[in-house]
């Protein structure tokens, strides 16, 4: 990646810390101040709701430009052990695990075929990310294009399943940014899967950062301020659960990847020199 690229992706991992910055403290004011708890609608003197909407769509929209531009080729020259994304890699397949094991009790109490397919497709997506930690860990080449295919299906089913179960509740805009992270992450995941799995289009490092930073706000945003509320007031927000732990890794592991994206240096390009003929001067 050249450096024209990693100045323009930098450029926007630092747009996203900075509307991350801004938006924690105006989402917990917003649970707060502006969300009845008991129906979780938005009260109707709630003024900074407008603001807060304008800006997140504003930021939305600006964060996804990098698949607009003009495609980065493959990512030549990223060294196959990592060790700090091994280490993230872990903590997702792990966060996977558990949520997976939830959702699969859950099944057996007051869930249905929803929470079954999540929880197994859940712990079919973390059989990949350990193996991509075991490959980050001692620096191997391994066949992952079929297993990097399994997170995929895994977000398609937690989405439909997590759609499927919010159309039961009135009012679904306290979901919103647990819906829109589903959606960043299935794409995320997609373009993550060309990239481990070694067969590119010439556009993964376009999509991962396009759809990455997206996913990864809005997995804090549906999160860390529900926490920071609760832990204010134990009548608002609410306090962790499974399911959390993998947005949460997963905006994580994302942020990670990313950065290690920006700072790593790639393989110089073979530039084509006309050859010295034998006899000529040096």
């Amino acid at each position: 990646m050249s450096i024209k690229f990693k100045r323009l992706f930098g450029f926007f991992t630092v747009l996203f810390a900075a509307g991350l910055c801004a938006a924690i403290p105006l989402l917990v004011n917003l649970i707060l101040y502006s969300i009845d708890p008991s129906t979780h609608f938005y009260y109707d003197n709630a003024k900074l709701v407008p603001f807060v909407d304008a800006m997140l769509i504003i930021l939305t929209v600006a964060l996804l430009v990098p698949l607009f531009v003009k495609r980065v080729g493959k990512f030549e020259g990223f060294p196959a052990r990592q060790p700090v994304i091994a280490v993230f890699s872990t903590l997702l397949g792990l966060s996977l695990c558990l949520s997976a094991v939830y959702d699969l009790v859950h099944t057996f109490t007051s869930g249905g075929a929803g929470a079954f397919l999540t929880g197994l497709t859940g712990l079919l997506a973390a059989i990949f990310f350990f193996a991509f930690t075991a490959t980050k860990f001692n620096g191997g080449k391994s066949d992952l294009r079929l297993l990097a295919l399994l997170p995929v299906v895994w977000g398609v089913i937690n989405l439909v399943s997590t759609f499927m179960s919010l159309t039961q509740i009135a009012n679904i805009s306290v979901y919103l940014y647990e819906v829109l992270q589903m959606v960043f992450a299935i794409l995320f995941l997609y373009y993550h899967a060309r990239f481990a799995g070694n067969i590119s289009n010439r556009r993964e490092i376009n999509g991962m950062f396009a759809f990455g930073l997206p996913c990864a706000f809005y997995g804090i945003a549906s999160t860390l301020p529900q926490f920071i509320a609760h832990a204010i007031d134990h009548t608002k927000g609410r306090s962790p659960a499974p399911n959390d732990a993998v947005f949460l890794a997963m905006s994580l592991y994302i942020i990670v990847l990313l950065i290690t994206l920006l700072v790593q240096k790639s393989k110089p390009e073979v530039s084509q020199v006309t050859s010295k003929q034998d006899g000529d001067p040096a």
